[in-house]
């Protein structure tokens, strides 16, 4: 598949002297086009200078990046292709949200007639609200416009920094479904980032971990954090490490993690039984993000 986006060994410092600090460290990172990708790190890790590298709001001290195989510098127009919303929303508050989109427009000169402005703003829930004055939106819903801009002129990628600030619950959830959409049904590649693990986990089929910033960790998200496994409660633990063998993995509570399949469980399961051993519960448990990005992280020290 091809990329979207290819960063190689791209480095970034802010300040000077005794306080210079390396937002990003020889970053090399592949996003390919197509799907979602959830950009993760902890607070300073890199996240949204590295999202504005990509934009061309800020320039890297050293390496280079392409953007659907080309450089800025060779193709500036490639970032037509390219929508995005870094942190947060900043919009005219005496403008209405159509009047908003219409100004956007205006200055990325692209087209968005009436009736597109109107399509995109009922896309992310705003339709009835497209005739009221931004100043009036709450910051979920300026967060709604901001996104719906990010989609005017029809692009190819759109890149966001934590588009679901200020959202409740249930905007999270239509996000979802928006982002989903957009990849599945537009051919939208999505880029974005955020704190919210559960949700990257939901959304996202590939994701990318910086610390310091540096590559921590990336590939799909299924592959990152495991399959499911088995977790036994069951009487004698050694007899039944010694049935299972090298799958049984002993846990400090008492209890026994099996790496082995769904379909392989209910054999494993009738065969202890059969051997007399007391089975007081069986549960499969999955990996989550969240933990495998803390014990990453933990892994890596303390962020700067």
């Amino acid at each position: 598949m091809a990329a979207f986006l290819d960063v190689e060994k791209v480095s970034k410092t802010y300040g000077r002297g005794g306080g210079v600090v390396a937002a990003l460290d020889d970053l090399s990172l592949q996003v390919a086009e197509g799907g979602i990708f959830g950009l993760l790190g902890p607070n300073g890790a890199g996240k949204s200078t590295l999202l504005r590298v990509v934009l061309g709001l800020v320039h890297p001290d050293k390496g280079s990046f392409r953007l659907f195989g080309k450089s800025l510098r060779e193709a500036p127009g490639v970032l037509r292709s390219v929508g995005g919303l870094i942190e947060t929303t900043r919009l005219y508050p005496f403008l209405t949200g159509e009047e908003t989109l219409s100004v956007l427009a205006g200055y990325a000169g692209v087209s968005c007639p009436g009736p597109e402005r109107r399509a995109l703003l009922a896309r992310v829930g705003l339709e009835e609200a497209a005739g009221r004055r931004v100043g009036g939106y709450s910051l979920g819903m300026k967060q709604r416009l901001g996104i719906a801009s990010t989609l005017i002129g029809h692009p190819r990628a759109v890149v966001l920094d934590e588009p679901t600030n200020g959202m409740d619950p249930v905007g999270i959830v239509e996000m979802r479904d928006l982002f989903r959409d957009l990849a599945e049904r537009d051919g939208v590649t999505v880029m974005l980032s955020s704190h919210m693990l559960d949700e990257v986990q939901r959304v996202c089929d590939h994701v990318a971990i910086l610390h310091r910033g540096r590559l921590a960790a990336s590939g799909a998200v299924a592959e990152l954090i495991g399959g499911d496994h088995l977790l036994l409660d069951i009487r004698p633990v050694e007899e039944a490490c010694r049935l299972i063998g090298d799958a049984a993995r002993p846990q400090p509570d008492g209890r026994i993690k099996v790496s082995i399949t769904r379909d392989e469980a209910p054999r494993l399961l009738s065969r202890l039984t059969a051997a007399g051993l007391e089975l007081y519960e069986a549960k499969w448990q999955g990996r989550d993000l969240e933990r495998y990005f803390v014990g990453l992280v933990e892994e890596g020290g303390d962020d700067r």
